[in-house]
């Protein structure tokens, strides 16, 4: 009976955390260091940042505590040089074995949040690469005026963007109570499919999911998507034109309307200028207008590039650089970015290429 109740009270500590999900035990062994501290970064249910530490002895070490849900932590290892790790943290009893100075060489067990995450990595790695890919093809060809090339690299791009869309939609099915399905999604905003698409696979996260803490950092995001998303009315600017006056959208009701982003000092937005100028030329009779918003930190640059590339259009600018009211509106973080409004200031489209506004122009403003 004394070595049932010994058992017992060896197992408290474990049962406290791991017990109907109140907590995690990490144990780790390290190779190659067998001496220093580890501390483990997390967020509490509050939504604060916390971290613990723990020391290694003989190349091994142990931390408990608790997450609101599974979280994907970094893990940062004091022993002679700083080493960081990445992996999915819940409550349960998990295992880490790290070999060598990256993540390459760790492995978890225990996390079921974990083993998704490991396993769609690469895929995610992989298409970021035919992202950047894309972005040099997709250069090139607007660099070139090359239209078969554009067209041919936007194809193979929506091609990817689908394939692993579903990819994470097939993931979401077969586990929607796994916490990293949502890591997923939350990373396809910076290659967005579409804001329709991103909610869909949201709404198939199981509902525990959806109440958690990076669901609302997520909607949070969605929603700043979903402001200048296909269909949403188009967010007024701010900005004043050459002379100082006012510029905004909706005096421009009536009319189908680019709204382009651009800087004086942006060489891809200067090579693409003269076409704009063409289309402007061809189917502003029919009712097609441009509205150009510069980042500009140099009020005489922006008139000059304006004056030089023949912009004879309206133009905004708050001389605030890429910290401008509107580009922050508009989420802009990289030029050219471009948004094609119809008559009623909706957003049709946004980030056309030149052959893309082309047609679509040829559609709305052609005769």
């Amino acid at each position: 009976m004394g070595k049932i109740v010994l058992v017992w009270w060896l197992m408290l500590p474990l049962a406290a955390y791991c017990g109907q999900g109140r907590g995690f035990v990490l144990r780790g062994v390290i190779s190659g260091r067998d001496t220093g501290t580890v501390e483990l970064s997390y967020r509490l249910a509050s939504g604060d940042d916390t971290s613990i530490t723990a020391v290694i002895r003989s190349g091994s070490f142990a931390l408990s505590g608790m997450v609101p849900e599974p979280e994907l932590v970094r893990m940062t290892i004091y022993a002679g040089s700083s080493m960081n790790h990445s992996f999915y943290l819940e409550n349960a009893d998990i295992s880490i074995r790290l070999v060598g100075d990256d993540d390459a060489g760790t492995v978890v067990t225990g996390s079921a949040s974990d083993l998704l995450y490991q396993r769609l990595l690469p895929q995610q790695r992989d298409f970021f690469s035919y992202a950047r890919a894309y972005d040099d093809a997709h250069e090139r060809a607007v660099t070139s005026r090359d239209a078969v090339a554009l067209h041919r690299a936007d194809s193979i791009w929506a091609g990817q963007l689908r394939r692993w869309t579903d990819t994470i939609g097939r993931a979401i099915k077969a586990q929607p109570r796994n916490y990293a399905s949502l890591y997923f999604v939350q990373w396809l905003l910076f290659h967005p499919p579409g804001y329709d698409t991103l909610i869909s696979l949201y709404q198939a996260l199981a509902p525990e999911v959806r109440r958690g803490l990076y669901a609302r950092d997520f909607m949070t995001e969605a929603a700043r998507c979903r402001r200048t998303s296909a269909g949403q009315p188009a967010p007024e600017i701010a900005g004043t034109d050459t002379s100082g006056g006012s510029v905004l959208l909706a005096p421009l009701r009536g009319k189908v309307v680019l709204l382009d982003f651009w800087a004086s000092y942006c060489a891809r937005c200067r090579q693409e200028n003269p076409e704009v100028r063409t289309l402007y030329d061809k189917y502003h009779a029919g009712g097609f207008d441009i509205v150009s918003v510069s980042l500009d930190y140099d009020r005489a640059a922006w008139i000059k590039a304006i004056q030089k590339d023949g912009m004879i259009w309206h133009h905004s600018c708050e001389l605030r650089g890429g910290s401008a009211a509107s580009a922050a509106l508009y989420d802009v973080q990289e030029l050219p970015r471009n948004w094609l409004l119809d008559r009623e200031g909706k957003i049709i489209a946004h980030d056309l290429s030149l052959p893309e506004l082309a047609e679509r122009l040829r559609v709305l403003c052609g005769k």
